[in-house]
């Protein structure tokens, strides 16, 4: 169930899963600090983030 691992460049693919946190981390902060945004969307963006980080895998680093 590789969810963004296709979608990255062949280099980028062993920090999937620290892209999609720090993905997250941005959305939630701007859902947070902007006032037109609706509450609920706050803990839907997180919770979706951690189950986005929960269901990629982790890939050990390509050998040189």
């Amino acid at each position: 169930m590789n969810l963004i691992l296709p979608l990255l460049p062949v280099a980028w693919q062993p920090y999937a899963k620290s892209l999609l946190a720090a993905l997250g981390a941005i959305l939630v902060t701007l859902t947070v600090t902007l006032p037109s945004v609706p509450s609920w969307s706050t803990v839907g963006v997180a919770v979706l983030t951690a189950l986005g980080v929960y269901a990629q895998p982790n890939v050990p680093p390509p050998v040189a």
